[in-house]
């Protein structure tokens, strides 16, 4: 089996702050994003990222996602949001009322009144996650351009945007990202931010088997592993063209 995916720097490609210059570009953008509002109103990676977007707003989430991702388990930055949940946040300002230190998890399950009233609950919500979406991961694919000053100052919000399974690449459609405050922000399908973006999506360099299975693969690529799934990264060769940079899935195992 053979597939052809394409890498960080497309991804990065599609990654761009839209603006609006005048009254007329202004409503369009307000149409589109009532419009998306309205599509996307059941997406659990729409909830996700609202309630993500509202947790990064503590410096030491941000700098936790931030080392996460820069480890490149899987050979870019991000990390399987399965394994980021349970990961305590290292700062003895974020602990839950025992005294241990709070994941991921624990800070997601506090932001139940930053959505709609008649939306799932988070704890549903990541339920379903896990179940319908074992290789969503937590990536940051400006990781290495970005700068990070004015989000940090609070100048400008740190954005969090998310990708359904159907969107395509290659369109150059408007991506949706949400800020703090729950409002969604219409990042260009073309031009890259300067600042960073957590972009919540399917892994494309991981895979995922059951634990019975797992003496099947090479134990080198294990990435992470609970009771019943194991999790590996996939194995690429670059590829160029004029236009960006192509990664081609070599195969498995």
């Amino acid at each position: 089996m053979k597939k052809r995916v394409y890498g960080s720097m497309l991804l990065l490609s599609l990654l761009g702050f839209s603006s609006c210059n005048n009254d007329l570009s202004e409503s369009t953008s307000m149409v589109q994003e009532q419009s998306l509002m309205q599509e996307r109103a059941e997406s659990p990676l729409q909830s996700l990222a609202i309630r993500l977007a509202h947790v990064v707003t503590n410096p030491q989430v941000r700098e936790f996602i931030k080392n996460e991702v820069l480890k490149q388990e899987d050979g870019d930055f991000e990390i399987l949001l399965s394994k980021a949940l349970d990961k305590e946040i290292p700062s003895s300002d974020l602990r839950m009322a025992g005294g241990n230190k709070s994941t991921l998890r624990d800070l997601l399950m506090g932001t139940e009144n930053v959505t709609r009233a008649n939306e799932s609950s988070i704890k549903e919500i990541l339920e379903e996650i896990q179940a319908n979406y074992p290789l969503l991961q937590i990536a940051i694919p400006n990781m290495e351009s970005a700068s990070w000053e004015n989000v940090v100052s609070g100048e400008r919000p740190f954005l969090v945007a998310f990708l359904d399974e159907d969107y395509d690449d290659m369109s150059g459609e408007p991506i949706p990202a949400y800020d703090q405050d729950g409002q969604l922000h219409m990042l260009d399908g073309v031009v890259a931010p300067e600042d960073p973006v957590i972009v919540v999506s399917k892994s494309e360099r991981v895979f995922n088997v059951p634990v019975a299975e797992i003496d099947q693969y090479n134990a080198e690529d294990l990435l992470y592993m609970t009771s019943d799934v194991a999790y590996f990264k996939k194995h690429f060769v670059p590829t160029t063209s004029e236009d960006d940079t192509e990664l081609e899935e070599i195969d498995s195992p």
